[in-house]
């Protein structure tokens, strides 16, 4: 009986954490990087010693902007490439 339980909780268990398998760690750990290279892109420029014209503040801005763009595009392309690769796996 006891060993029964033991058997259901440990396939559980295994069916639950397949991403921890060998197969995938090499992926979750580069996912695990690029998701974190989400929340360091800066979206906003501000200095609160600086003093700005209006048209000067909306220019760094709209660069700015474009520049966050452009690298969170980078990183969406790359995370698409790694769930691709773990869905080659899964095939």
């Amino acid at each position: 009986m006891r060993y029964q339980k033991y058997c259901e909780k440990r396939q559980l268990i295994g069916r639950k954490l397949f991403l921890g398998m060998p197969t995938f760690c090499q992926t979750l750990v580069n996912l695990n990087v690029k998701i974190k290279d989400l929340y360091d892109v800066k979206l906003i420029t501000f200095n609160a010693n600086n003093q700005y014209q209006k048209n000067e503040f909306m220019d760094q801005q709209a660069q700015k902007l474009r520049e966050a763009a452009k690298s969170l595009e980078d990183i969406h392309e790359q995370l698409q490439v790694c769930v691709l690769i773990i869905i080659d796996c899964l095939i």
